[in-house]
């Protein structure tokens, strides 16, 4: 018989020809694989022939004949002496053996992946494996364990579902069903395409399941709001890195945009540790399914053992979380798929400390939250950060240090926003022609916190029409001895109660300007959830931030949450109350509360207020003084009758002028007499000027 050239094998470089000759043999003469690699006449498939070079002019020989089994046999026989290996040089060989170092896997282990490895690529080496059709899970055992010369035991032990390559995700097995061996064993989705490029990072091959971070863009320093949160997370994480514990996890939730990614790279950053995220899509783009993302933080687990000092960050948890259809329609809360356990002991067991971050803790199962090691709120940042990073992005926009301050105000603004609204602004305003940079960013950062739900403007920064003055406030204290008492204590809660209109909530502003803190208002209507036990973290989250900014919290429309105990129809209510004063009990900041109403109101609660400062309706001296600055704002001049009338006005109020002169800016106000009439107006509406009876 003539011999050929044999040409390089399809699918695999011609380096591998050798390596994967063996294994065919092996599965030809060991496994007595040639009865299935026959045609119906008994002839061995072409491949067969020109694989072993016995092509000749006429036809092939008979697969059973002694001299083709001969010949099959020596070349085996040579092969095993020469003990070809896998070409040095080639992606393969090298993402092959950096997986077999980085995962510190044995003969046995080696010799699986390899091989899977090869029948993947090798369009020779699959077709016969394809040819033994239908196989059980031993079956399957017993091929890999001829191709590689290994114990079919030890094959068996090295893929059971606690050994090292199934326990990874880096092999995954179907055990249940007879299937071909493309369907029962195969690598990690993704990984053989991997294997064979060339990579700078060998890390790179898990693209599809793990990537490393990004380099961090913050440092520790930005987040002093979680200044308490860091001094216990750092040291704790550095002792976790040296000692190598396992079952280490760390929590960190918060609405959009607080920059819970950023922290995980800044604390990764501190610790000079590596830190690797989990992929939420494959090479191609395709979102992973939840399950395809576990399979891949439990292969990041067992592969970056390796690094020196490594960490994990598996972002946006809340649909691996979710429970499934199936679980809500039961009522339970357990992991979408009924895992509840499995996941347990993978929070349990992990040998890579996590970072887990979510914008929401409510789809997470009290069992799961219970082994986090810390649970981190990432707030948005205080008013001082905000500042520095609307600074840091507008740096060369033509933006006013007023207008800085001015945005940073808003409770809402999130690093995340500013970042965007700045890389448009950027564009946009690049040409002398181009837009205000103030009124750009206003616009799409105003886009983005209404379409959250939340103003466009800060409440704190709102623009009174009427000029603040305490001599024009009727209250039964000193408001200026109470302004220097804050100032100089620091701390402060008050009760602020009386008529609508009265200057309560324009107090609130005042004692943050005058004590130089910013201004944190709330509605009680801000903080009501749906649910129960949204209401209250709701309030003590409000309180917490205020604290943690060391600014005025003013809490408008208070009655609900100061109402007698006694009177609750409903627990929620006896909750709220309960919750409000816990959180008055232990708030060391600046507490303005103003009411309506102060009857019915909870005796515990008032007790925990160091002041109850009561607003009334404007004295006659009063209303004359402020009737004056508004006529001297409008550019009229008031005539006595005006004076006198204003004057006998019993229910006027500071609220009162600022809504006719909010009316005078469409509706213009061009005499005193005109003045006099809307404040008229305004007061008989709220019934402080009764009508004039019908008759003659």
């Amino acid at each position: 018989m003539a011999r050929v050239s044999r040409r390089p094998f399809q699918g695999l470089p011609v380096g591998f020809d050798q390596v994967t000759t063996l294994m065919l043999l092996r599965l030809l003469v060991d496994l007595d694989g040639i009865r299935v690699a026959v045609d119906a006449r008994g002839f061995p498939d072409r491949w067969i022939v020109r694989l072993m070079g016995l092509e000749t002019e006429g036809a092939p020989p008979l697969a059973r004949s002694p001299g083709f089994l001969r010949f099959l046999n020596r070349r085996l026989k040579t092969l095993n002496i020469l003990a070809p290996k896998l070409p040095g040089a080639e992606p393969l060989t090298c993402n092959l053996e950096w997986l077999v170092k980085t995962l510190a896997l044995n003969p046995v282990e080696r010799d699986i992946l390899i091989f899977l490895g090869l029948a993947h690529h090798s369009t020779l080496l699959g077709t016969l494996l394809d040819k033994f059709g239908p196989l059980r899970t031993h079956e399957v055992h017993a091929l890999i364990a001829a191709a590689t010369r290994r114990p079919v035991e030890e094959i068996t032990s090295a893929l059971l579902h606690t050994a090292k390559l199934i326990h990874s995700g880096l092999v995954w097995s179907e055990l249940r069903n007879k299937w071909g061996f493309d369907s029962k064993i195969g690598l990690l989705q993704g990984l053989p395409d991997q294997l064979t490029l060339h990579h700078d990072d060998p890390s790179e091959v898990f693209l599809s399941n793990f990537l490393r971070s990004h380099p961090a863009k913050l440092k520790i320093n930005a987040y002093p709001h979680l200044r308490e949160n860091l001094q216990i997370l750092i040291p704790y994480m550095e002792e976790v890195l040296r000692t190598g514990r396992k079952g280490v996890n760390i929590l960190l939730h918060g609405q959009p945009g607080t920059g819970k990614t950023e922290l995980a790279r800044a604390v990764a950053a501190e610790l000079k540790a590596s830190l690797f995220e989990v992929a939420s899509e494959d090479r191609y783009g395709e979102a992973h399914r939840p399950e395809a993302r576990f399979g891949a933080y439990q292969l990041a687990q067992g592969v970056l053992g390796g690094d020196p000092k490594p960490l994990v960050l598996f972002d946006e948890i809340e649909d691996v979380f979710r429970p499934a259809d199936d679980d809500i329609r039961r009522g339970s809360n357990a992991n979408g798929g009924g895992k509840k356990a499995w996941v347990n002991r993978l929070l349990e067991e992990n040998p890579t400390p996590t970072f887990w971050v979510t914008n929401s803790l409510s789809v997470i199962d009290l069992a799961f939250l219970r082994r986090f090691d810390m649970v981190i709120e990432v707030g948005v940042p205080p008013r001082s950060v905000r500042e520095t990073i609307l600074q840091n992005h507008t740096a060369d926009l033509a933006v006013s240090p007023a207008w800085l301050r001015r945005m940073s105000d808003h409770q809402a603004l999130t690093p995340a926003g500013i970042e965007r609204a700045a890389k448009v602004a950027h564009v946009v305003t690049k040409t002398p022609e181009g837009p205000n940079a103030e009124a750009v960013m206003e616009c799409l950062v105003g886009n983005t916190l209404e379409a959250m739900g939340v103003p466009r403007r800060s409440r704190a920064s709102v623009d009174s029409p009427t000029q603040y003055r305490l001599e024009l406030l009727n209250a039964d204290r000193d408001l200026e001895v109470i302004c220097r008492g804050v100032k100089e204590s620091g701390a402060a809660r008050l009760c602020l109660f009386g008529p609508p209109g009265t200057g309560k909530t324009a107090f609130g502003h005042h004692l943050a300007r005058v004590t130089d803190r910013p201004l944190h208002l709330h509605r009680a209507s801000d903080l009501l959830g749906a649910y129960v036990g949204q209401t209250e973290a709701a309030m003590a989250r409000m309180f917490r931030q205020a604290e943690n900014e060391g600014a005025v919290l003013l809490l408008d429309e208070a009655d609900s949450f100061l109402r007698n105990r006694s009177l609750a129809s409903q627990g929620w209510e006896v909750s709220q109350v309960n919750e409000m004063l816990t959180q008055l009990e232990t708030y060391k900041g600046v507490f303005v509360a103003s009411t309506n109403l102060m009857d019915n109101q909870d005796p515990a609660a008032l007790r925990r207020f160091d002041a109850k400062i009561r607003f009334d309706f404007l004295e006659p001296t009063q209303r004359v003084a402020m009737f004056m600055d508004a006529c001297e704002g409008l550019g009229i001049t008031p005539t006595s009758k005006n004076l006198e009338s204003v004057s006998r006005m019993p229910r006027l109020t500071p609220g009162d002028f600022a809504v006719v002169l909010r009316q005078g800016r469409f509706d213009p106000i061009t005499t005193g007499a005109d003045l006099v009439g809307r404040l008229t107006e305004e007061c008989r509406l709220k019934g402080g000027i009764p009508r004039r009876s019908i008759g003659f």
